[in-house]
């Protein structure tokens, strides 16, 4: 079958693979032709913009991404939040939420196997936490997000098991985000760790990091 310039679809997609061009050179017309009715595989562009290969398909979300998040992934953040609330390169979806899932990804490979599971434990609560603004279930403002965002944290690092971890695991995680924001207010992690048992060595370990300071958070026989 020919185009309408009368060159085969199969001389014009071995023209584009060879750079041999027959005579007289394919018009848009032909390309377009030729690419749309053959298995055109391979990274080579003959052309323009207009030449239906060239164009990359845009990536939307889906409804199964934005209301059940994959383990070990973040394009929840940027496909489910930041496309629904636009809060830009400042806000909580693209500079804590996105930026921290893939540093936690890079870092994962460096932790204990007891670490690695904890990292997927906690990415994956923290995007199911959002799920209710990601699906569009409910609405809400940028700063709004951003602060029951931050709230969600204290419980997803806690009941995934960080107390439980070995303190190189620690090390990593605090070399990753920052325990300071994170723990910002000391009565949320109070309340935190006051659900979960075994966690005072985790806490005096921040301390005497001075990661955080000691505020009477513990009493002598654990949590006051």
């Amino acid at each position: 079958m020919r185009g309408s310039a009368g060159i085969s679809a199969k001389a014009v997609l071995m023209a584009a693979l060879t750079g041999a061009y027959p005579t007289p050179k394919p018009s848009h017309e032909s390309w377009n032709y030729a690419l749309t009715n053959s298995n055109f595989s391979g990274n080579y562009c003959p052309g323009g913009d207009t030449i239906q290969c060239c164009v990359e398909p845009k990536t939307t979300p889906t409804d199964n991404e934005c209301s059940d998040p994959k383990p070990n992934t973040c394009s929840f953040y940027p496909n489910c939040l930041e496309s629904r609330f636009q809060c830009g390169s400042s806000g909580y979806p693209l500079s804590y939420g996105l930026n921290y899932c893939d540093k936690f990804t890079a870092a994962r490979s460096s932790m204990s196997p007891s670490g690695q599971q904890w990292v997927t434990a906690t990415m994956l609560c923290l995007q199911r936490a959002l799920v209710i603004y990601g699906d569009g279930s409910q609405s809400t403002t940028c700063p709004a997000l951003r602060e029951y965002a931050f709230a969600t944290h204290p419980g997803c690092y806690v009941q995934s098991g960080v107390c439980a971890l070995p303190p190189s695991d620690w090390e990593d995680i605090i070399s990753t985000v920052s325990f300071g924001e994170l723990f910002s207010s000391f009565d949320a992690l109070k309340a935190t760790l006051k659900t979960v048992g075994g966690c005072v060595e985790f806490y005096l370990w921040l301390v005497e990091r001075e990661v955080l300071g000691a505020v009477g958070l513990f009493g002598r026989n654990g949590v006051s």
